[in-house]
């Protein structure tokens, strides 16, 4: 287990097995995959790890962490630009429209379309916790996909998980 102080609080990653932990979530990926984990500390504290598959190429991140603030409907659009740029090392924000946001009983989520895949924030509401989930399109098992189901389900509750995928299944 690895844990660091950061400028928004307390990071903490674990990797064992194929059991990932993060700040607010945890999975246990399939055998053959394979992982590498670090933090970013400022602007926002946030733990990740990069999830490889069997061919060695990288199918995902997971991330989770603390926004500088309570994450609302009028802090989220700030919340998504300070994490986006914050994980790809970008100086540009994104034109984030309300209407891109899709709102469960207690998360927020924004899909993020990237040059290698997509990209999925998720913010609790009321609170300054957040996940950042990236899936490229080498993920051929959807194993990311999974993992964002899971995330929404411990971040938030089943009411969240219907309402998000209601579309999806």
């Amino acid at each position: 287990m690895s844990t660091e102080t950061s400028s928004t609080g307390q990071l903490t990653t674990s990797i064992n097995n194929n059991k990932v932990k993060l700040n607010h979530s945890e999975y246990e990926f399939p055998e053959g995959y394979s992982f590498k984990d670090g933090k970013i500390k400022s602007p926002v504290g946030m733990s990740y790890v990069q999830i490889y598959n069997r061919e060695d190429e990288v199918v995902g991140v997971c991330a989770d962490g603390y926004y500088t603030e309570t994450i609302s409907k009028d802090t989220m659009k700030d919340a998504v630009n300070t994490v986006y740029k914050a994980a790809h090392n970008v100086d540009s924000s994104l034109q984030l429209t309300d209407d891109l946001f899709v709102e469960g009983k207690n998360l927020i989520l924004l899909t993020i379309s990237l040059d290698d895949g997509s990209a999925i924030f998720i913010g609790k509401l009321g609170t300054p916790d957040f996940a950042y989930i990236t899936q490229s399109k080498s993920d051929k098992d959807n194993i990311m996909q999974d993992y964002l189901e899971q995330v929404v389900l411990q971040l938030g509750n089943q009411e969240d998980y219907e309402i998000l995928f209601s579309e999806d299944k």
